[in-house]
């Protein structure tokens, strides 16, 4: 393993994943009458669903990057789908690639995605930056205004 290199590993794969007292299918969201049964058991009416495996880059190619996105956005669509009043989720979009990243927010949001996640920057640019703000998505396409939050109420945006 090189510089800058990230290791991922599947935790429901880990012992300490088995131990836990909600199932495997509940914890990788394989199993939605588990993941509900376990949201019961705990009091929780309705769960957000935010992946944390695309807080890293997953790819130096932009564009395997936005199919690794397109792909998880369409899995969870079909996922949230099974119970939409229960599980939300949030998008996840190709933010290297401003239009690749409005095009993806629109489909996320055709998907059923409740919010899109946004960190403060994208690799080593700000969101402030002009490539950002001159492909419209944070003046037209997200919340106007100074609202930079890590979520971002997708679903009130045309």
């Amino acid at each position: 393993m090189g510089r800058g290199t990230l290791v991922y590993g599947t935790p429901t794969g880990m012992r300490f994943a088995r131990e836990k007292h909600f199932s495997i299918g509940s914890q990788s969201m394989t199993d939605v009458d588990a993941q509900l049964q376990d949201m019961d058991g705990a009091g929780i009416d309705l769960q957000v669903i935010f992946p944390t495996v695309f807080l890293q880059p997953m790819s130096e190619d932009i564009l395997f990057e936005a199919a690794l996105m397109r792909s998880y956005n369409t899995w969870m669509g079909k996922t949230g789908a099974r119970r939409p009043d229960r599980l939300k989720w949030a998008a996840i979009v190709p933010l290297r690639d401003p239009r690749l990243a409005i095009e993806e927010l629109h489909r996320a949001r055709q998907l059923g995605a409740t919010v899109v996640g946004l960190f403060g920057t994208v690799g080593e640019t700000m969101l402030h930056f002009y490539s950002f703000l001159a492909g419209g998505i944070l003046e037209r396409h997200l919340a106007p205004g100074p609202r930079f939050s890590m979520l971002v109420a997708a679903s009130r945006h045309s």
